[in-house]
């Protein structure tokens, strides 16, 4: 008997560590979403690859470690994990995740400024109109 409880006891333990990644993927998703807000598509697809990705994870946690099957003390160990993980960390996370996201964003918009800008000049030169204040 003392076995099969250790055996359970273990299980919540990876349990409760399963549940914390649910959490830290979705802070990840969210600072992505909130760093392409305009783009209605990138965020359902970014909800979609989120919930995809988390059964997958769930499925894989299931076969590879549970021995006795899904049983409710899995359950309980992974909600504890998610709440945890929202209570202690998320807010930290969050505020690094959307700095970092909103980093990327900032360089992308950049480079495509400088692409365009880099587009326009040799359009400019290539059709031999002079740009304003160049001389020959």
């Amino acid at each position: 008997m003392e076995n099969h409880v250790s055996a359970q006891i273990i299980e919540l333990l990876y349990s409760f560590a399963f549940g914390l990644i649910p959490g830290a993927v979705f802070d990840i998703f969210r600072a992505v979403r909130a760093a392409a807000r305009k783009s209605s598509l990138l965020v359902n697809i970014a909800d979609l690859m989120y919930w995809l990705m988390i059964s997958a994870i769930l499925f894989l946690f299931g076969i590879s470690v549970l021995t006795e099957g899904f049983r409710w003390h899995i359950l309980l160990g992974i909600c504890a994990g998610i709440i945890v993980y929202f209570f202690a960390f998320s807010k930290v996370a969050r505020k690094l995740l959307f700095t970092f996201a909103n980093n990327i964003a900032g360089i992308i918009k950049t480079i495509k400024f400088l692409c365009k800008k880099i587009k326009i000049k040799r359009k400019d030169k290539n059709s031999g109109i002079e740009a304003p204040g160049s001389k020959n």
